[in-house]
């Protein structure tokens, strides 16, 4: 009986592509049963290791459990350590501190084997949208397959004490058990999550690896060619890969598909060989040297795919194509210098071995420890926190220290002298002016309610006109001084050819020139509104990267097309009152989307408002264009 059949690199090389291609998400054929990859692999390694097990057994009729576990050490550990620290690392950079505190907690669950248990808690739905965004989730079935290590040793031992060398009875019971304990529990909404992750609800694929080992013995033992099937192993195979990668046409359900998935698999395995047809064709050498590397790839793809998305490079063809590129590359480097390495005992003896795996242990474990203990490490992100509190605190301060105007020197004739006008909405635009100290100083006045669309007729008719025309002593007060008024709210479309609020606006600039102002009056025109606060879309995109920024597109209550054409149509009817128009769309939006961070910082403290990195973003486009303004009214 051979030791090596390359066959089975084959089935893992399959496996791994629709794993990758179920991942790569394909918007022109969706591979919806790639995922099921994971099952030929547990299927794969319960053959593998029953098939170790046992020939030690029937050899010496006992296990070297100190070697046993060594191997599987060697095999695991070293990238599950390296990948960790790596993920920690890297995306120390992008995360916001409560994405950062999950991968610090789900790294140390891998590490300890039980990441399946943390990800059944912390994020159920494998499938679902936010899947993409945590970039260890994919580890969940490495804790199954160690869970199995673990417990396969003791289970063959106690098989051959009270069974002899006859397993088959045990093992057809435990996974007839667990089979129909993983379709009760899948079958019913409450239990769907456990079936999926938990080890228990899993055996009865490993046990039916197991049984194929078993049959390959009491073949080799009678040296029997009964059990070969070329017709059984061709249909079998045929089934297996029309299930993985045409599901969309012949999935049936979750539990039936797994269930082909699973059987298929053993079919192949039990069955196939170097010489019939399906053993030829899983020969194939870029197919086994896929499966050679399979483990790498599988390792390092999920946190590739992750970082290309938070970057935003993950969209069209051509991308994916690039980072399934980068992630082939850095697994073959991977293969050779960590996976080989450490597989070869006669590279790293065991106590070399042990003592390099557990200083990384300990590095990874410390990292991820320091992070949870750090709360994620929000000081990252600058004026950002992680919570909504922080974030309450942060803008309290923000609007303490930036209503107070108090340090304009009207002898300083360098800087540009420019008043404001409105009420929180200009506010943000003072607070702009504010931060480009050297090349102008602001002066601030507001009392205007939110509601006063147009400074002082109230954009909705449920609203006191009273409260809103309180304010016409704003534009009563002497800003000869000045340079520029600028005048800002949050005037909405309603506004656009609302003749009543355009003549208010017209009103209240005959005020401001009768009190003495003879400079450029400018108005500020409409902004981003979100349906979420960008924190809220941060967080449910799962990083404080640029990449959030289209992701987050869909959540402006509009688009920014529409958004333009709203300002086209306010700035031909605000500049017939003689004002000039600020298009702020221009200063803080691209051609289809608006950013909610720039520089790893957010530009939002709500769905209105901007945070002083916002103000901070549109400060030179805004006094650059007060100052072109100012010259072109002098002129004129």
């Amino acid at each position: 009986m051979t030791n090596y059949r390359s066959e089975l690199d084959g089935i893992r090389g399959i496996s791994i592509i629709a794993v990758i291609l179920y991942h790569l998400d394909l918007s022109t054929f969706h591979f919806s049963n790639g995922y099921l990859g994971v099952d030929v692999f547990l299927v794969l390694s319960g053959y593998l290791i029953s098939r170790n097990i046992i020939r030690e057994l029937k050899e010496t009729g006992k296990i070297d459990l100190g070697l046993f576990f060594e191997k599987r050490s060697r095999r695991i550990l070293p990238l599950l350590i390296t990948l960790s620290i790596v993920c920690q690392v890297l995306f120390f950079f992008y995360l916001l501190p409560n994405q950062f505190i999950d991968l610090a907690k789900s790294s140390i669950s891998a590490l300890t084997l039980t990441s399946n248990f943390y990800w059944v808690n912390e994020f159920s739905e494998y499938s679902a949208v936010g899947a993409a965004f945590r970039p260890l989730l994919h580890t969940w079935s490495l804790s199954l397959e160690e869970q199995f290590y673990i417990t396969a040793p003791f289970f063959f031992i106690l098989a051959f004490k009270f069974f002899k060398k006859n397993i088959f009875k045990p093992l057809i019971v435990i996974t007839i058990f667990s089979f129909i304990l993983y379709s009760i529990f899948s079958l019913n909404e409450w239990g769907g999550d456990m079936a999926f992750y938990l080890f228990p609800f899993r055996i009865w694929q490993f046990s039916i690896g197991a049984l194929a080992a078993h049959l390959e013995f009491r073949r080799y033992e009678s040296n029997s060619k009964l059990l070969q099937r070329p017709t059984l192993v061709l249909f079998s195979f045929a089934a297996l890969v029309s299930t993985l990668f045409l599901g969309q046409f012949t999935s049936y359900n979750e539990v039936t598909d797994r269930l082909i998935v699973t059987i298929t698999s053993f079919t192949v395995i039990a069955f196939s060989s170097k010489t019939n047809f399906i053993g030829i064709v899983l020969n194939v050498k870029p197919l086994t040297y896929l499966g050679l590397i399979s483990y790498s790839i599988y390792v390092w793809h999920y946190p590739l795919f992750f970082f290309a998305r938070i970057k935003e490079s993950f969209s069209s063809p051509l991308e994916k194509i690039s980072i399934l590129g980068a992630s082939i590359l850095i697994s073959v480097i991977s293969y050779y210098f960590i996976e080989n390495l450490f597989r070869k005992r006669t590279t790293l003896n065991r106590n070399t071995t042990y003592s390099i795996l557990a200083i990384g242990f300990f590095i990874s474990v410390t990292l991820s420890t320091v992070v949870i203990i750090n709360k994620g490490y929000p000081q990252r992100f600058g004026d950002f926190h992680y919570n909504f509190e922080e974030m309450e605190k942060e803008q309290e301060r923000y609007w303490e220290a930036n209503s107070k105007f108090t340090d304009f020197n009207f002898e300083d004739q360098s800087r540009l002298k420019v008043a404001v006008i409105g009420n929180s909405f200009a506010l943000d635009i003072a607070t702009a002016i504010k931060e480009n100290k050297k090349k102008a100083q602001v002066y601030f006045e507001g009392r205007t309610p939110h509601h006063c669309h147009s400074i002082t007729k109230p954009g909705l008719p449920e609203f006191d006109p009273i409260e809103c025309t309180s304010n016409i002593p704003l534009f009563t007060k002497n800003y000869s001084q000045f340079d520029v008024v600028v005048i800002a709210d949050n005037h909405s479309f309603l506004d656009i050819g609302n003749t009543e609020a355009v003549d208010e606006l017209k009103k209240n600039i005959n005020r401001l020139r009768k009190a003495g102002f003879k400079g450029a009056i400018v108005l500020v025109g409409f902004r981003p509104e979100w349906n979420k606060t960008p924190f809220e879309i941060a967080l449910d995109y799962g990083a404080m990267d640029e990449g959030v920024n289209r992701f987050a597109a869909p959540e402006l209550i509009y688009s920014a097309p529409q958004i333009r054409e709203l300002d086209d149509n306010a700035k031909e009817v605000y500049t017939i009152s003689g004002v000039y128009y600020y298009d702020l769309v221009d200063a803080v939006c691209e051609e289809n989307f608006c950013p909610i961070i720039k520089d790893r910082k957010i530009l939002y403290s709500d769905k209105y408002h901007f945070s002083l990195a916002g103000a901070q973003y549109f400060s030179n486009h805004l006094v650059e264009f007060l100052y072109k303004i100012n010259e072109q009214y002098k002129k004129n």
